[in-house]
């Protein structure tokens, strides 16, 4: 099961939650960074078109 929560925030602190078979992994980041963007384009909706948008709009 895949739950996904939105949440008002700050894209330099990205928080990802990943259910592993030892319980639930968190990892944190900025949206800069490689592992972040791999993260984004595969649980949010929209994919990588989003995030190039996203990115545009943060100047980034």
């Amino acid at each position: 099961t895949v739950q996904i929560f939105l949440l008002l925030c700050d894209s330099e602190n990205i928080i990802v939650a990943k259910n592993q078979n030892s319980g639930i992994e968190y990892s944190n980041d900025g949206i800069e960074h490689d592992q972040i963007q791999k993260d984004i384009v595969n649980i949010l909706e929209g994919g990588s078109d989003a995030l190039k948008k996203r990115m545009q709009k943060l100047n980034l």
